[in-house]
């Protein structure tokens, strides 16, 4: 790409230190509320209409979440870190921190919602058992 410079080294680093500890973060977040650590009247935690109905829900739904977790903001932290190998170089800086990102906001999306699934079926009461899915074994 003529015309285009690669990061200064500094900016590089910071921007990778922020996108792993974004990831890093994320994952914690999720954990303790899988735990309960973290109960449902915090700030952080996913927020849904059904992870708020209960602790049990809250938990149910983090702790279904956290596996999505795992995969998916592990692979953004790997991004972060890859970043500054490439930073050199404009195209692949910009394609590995382009598919950080994409993989962050797409992992925050699906945790959204296995989180709320999972917290459905853990309140899901016995007059109403079409709302309790089963879990599909993979």
């Amino acid at each position: 790409m003529e015309g285009y410079q690669s990061p200064p080294i500094g900016m590089a680093i910071l921007i990778a230190i922020l996108l792993l500890a974004g990831n890093l973060l994320v994952i914690l977040t999720i954990s303790l509320c899988a735990n309960g650590t973290i109960t449902r009247g915090g700030l952080a935690g996913i927020r849904t209409a059904a992870t708020r109905v209960s602790e049990a829900a809250w938990t149910a739904g983090h702790a279904a979440a956290l596996p999505v977790a795992r995969v998916g903001h592990g692979v953004g932290a790997v991004c972060a870190v890859g970043s500054l190998l490439v930073s050199n170089t404009v195209l692949p800086y910009l394609l590995v921190l382009g598919t950080a990102v994409a993989v962050m906001i797409v992992s925050v999306v699906v945790e959204a919602v296995v989180a709320h699934r999972a917290a459905e079926r853990a309140e899901a009461p016995a007059s109403r058992p079409h709302l309790r899915r089963p879990r599909r074994d993979r």
